[in-house]
């Protein structure tokens, strides 16, 4: 009995001196309370998102103008640009309705001008200064020349008032050119039907907009 007893005792104290060290080092070094894989979450470095890519959007404007002609013909006509943004830059097209009434036959005329248009705008938070560059045809009739068409060609200069959402209230003129059928029909003759080419000087008022950066 006393020798079973002493082997029990051995082998408890080899137990024991085996779990020691390790309660011994938990003790010393800490144990971890959270899993393994939380601290490698949490030490690893977050990953830096890339800032978004410049793309294209939808832009436009709207304006109505005065037009004075040569000879002080005074007229209307309502332009539409349609363009895509990116940063300063818009390129589009364009498309107009409008008359200019005059005494002269060759120049009485009602016109639609078609083309292709760009704009380089410069925008803060309450104001935006915008360059438009037009490049086309126009096409009508005269009182002389019953239907016509020519070049069609300016560039113009607006102040815009933000509005907020994008939209912004623009002031400014352009100047035109607008070439017609007398610069290469024989008008020699007292019947001949031909339309004027004439220099168009052109105020106008209208709203532009641009989606907002992320909208």
């Amino acid at each position: 009995m006393r020798a079973a007893a002493g082997s029990i005792v051995v082998a408890s104290a080899i137990v024991i001196a085996a779990l020691a060290p390790s309660r011994a080092s938990a003790q010393v070094f800490g144990a971890p309370d959270e899993p393994v894989q939380e601290l490698v979450a949490q030490d690893a470095p977050e990953e830096l998102e890339e800032p978004p890519e410049e793309s294209l959007r939808p832009s436009g404007a709207l304006g109505a103008h005065l037009l004075i002609a040569d000879g002080l013909d005074l007229g209307g006509l309502v332009m539409l640009d349609v363009w895509a943004a990116w940063q300063w830059l818009r390129i589009g097209g364009f498309v107009g309705a409008g008359a200019i009434p005059s005494e002269r036959d060759a120049s009485n005329r009602v016109m639609m001008p078609l083309g292709i248009s760009a704009s380089a705008e410069i925008l803060t938070e309450s104001l935006a200064v915008s360059v438009r560059l037009r490049a086309g045809l126009w096409g009508g009739a005269t009182q002389a020349e019953k239907l016509t068409a020519g070049p069609f060609f300016g560039a113009g200069c607006y102040l815009g008032f933000v509005l907020g959402h994008g939209a912004l209230l623009n002031v400014g003129a352009d100047v035109w050119g607008v070439i017609g059928s007398e610069a290469w029909s024989d008008t020699s003759g007292p019947d001949a039907g031909v339309s004027a080419s004439t220099w168009v000087i052109a105020p106008g008022v209208g709203l532009s907009w641009t989606p907002e950066e992320g909208g």
